[in-house]
């Protein structure tokens, strides 16, 4: 019995490096076929590619095919998607209107109601610039009506006034004679003379304490009391009843780039029209407190090209 063990062990021994010479063998075998397939197989392709442009007709017609195909899926599907989302936002949108609907408030009017008139009269600054420039043209605007006004009030007065005269008052229509010989025109001073003569007078302001001219305010309160002199030769250019804040006045150019203006006479007394020609000396008009005046004064004032000069500087006046 060991005896044939032995012996089968022995011929195993010697039947294995059989076995492994014909596994190498073997996978030799499979590897020189899956070589000869794929010679085959590069063989078929080279071939393939050398018969393709033979076919390239075909292959062109089914891209175009396809193209056409995708399109028109496109043209089928992308309207059809877009009218789902048209409707899911108006569907969202008529949701909106819906709940605001619910919660709105009516309101009914009667017949009885009337539009408001809503013309538009006048409009509304928008910067500061603009509400500061507004409210300096209202400034202006009733600063011009009040003089206009003042104006008018002061016509009216010389109007009355001038009524009186005709009428025969003796105190307006008579000047008291004996003030003028009293106040006759002094000597002239570098080309002046003094506008009140030698009447008795006080200077209550002048240019240099901050008023337009010299307020020369007379002795005599009364009208028609203080004659007022021409201080130089000119022509006449203002002859007024009502000139500003002066009341009566009268202004003459003197042609040599001076002129010299004369306020607050008494209504009716101007002894000169606008044009006329004065000589020095020659009665204007007598003393008042028109205009803007609180006393019977003169208020003289003096340019020189346009310009204001301190009176006392030219007239001989102190």
């Amino acid at each position: 019995m060991a005896e044939n063990e032995a012996a089968n062990d022995d011929i195993a021994r010697t039947d294995a490096p059989e076995s492994a010479d014909r596994s190498v063998s073997s996978r030799k075998l499979v590897a020189e076929a899956r070589k000869q397939a794929r010679r085959v197989e590069r063989s078929e392709r080279r071939k393939a590619v050398a018969a393709a442009p033979k076919r390239r007709v075909g292959g062109v017609r089914a891209v175009g095919t396809a193209i056409a195909v995708c399109a028109l899926i496109a043209g089928v599907a992308i309207p059809a998607y877009a009218a789902t989302q048209q409707g899911s936002d108006v569907a969202a949108s008529a949701t909106v209107r819906d709940e605001a609907a619910e919660d709105a408030q009516s309101f009914a009017a009667g017949d009885e109601a009337q539009g408001a008139d809503v013309a538009a009269t006048s409009y509304s600054a928008r910067s500061a610039t603009e509400i500061a420039q507004v409210a300096a043209e209202r400034i202006a605007l009733e600063r011009a009506e009040e003089e206009r006004a003042r104006q008018a009030e002061l016509a009216e007065q010389a109007q009355q006034q001038q009524a009186q005269e005709s009428e025969g008052s003796p105190a307006a229509v008579t000047p008291d004679t004996s003030s003028d010989q009293e106040a006759a025109p002094t000597e002239a001073q570098n080309g002046w003379i003094n506008p009140l003569g030698s009447a008795g007078y006080y200077i209550s302001r002048s240019l240099s304490s901050g008023h337009d001219g010299t307020d020369m305010v007379t002795t005599s309160q009364a009208d028609w009391t203080v004659p007022i002199y021409a201080a130089k030769s000119g022509t006449v250019v203002v002859s007024s009843e009502a000139h500003y804040g002066w009341g009566v006045a009268v202004q003459i150019d003197h042609g040599d780039g001076t002129t010299t203006l004369y306020g607050h006479m008494t209504y009716g007394s101007r002894q000169v029209q606008a044009g006329d020609y004065v000589e020095q000396g020659q009665i204007i008009g007598y003393v008042g407190s028109t205009g803007r005046s609180t006393a019977h004064h003169l208020h003289v004032e003096v340019r020189v090209n346009g310009q204001l000069v301190e009176p006392r500087s030219y007239l001989p006046i102190g």
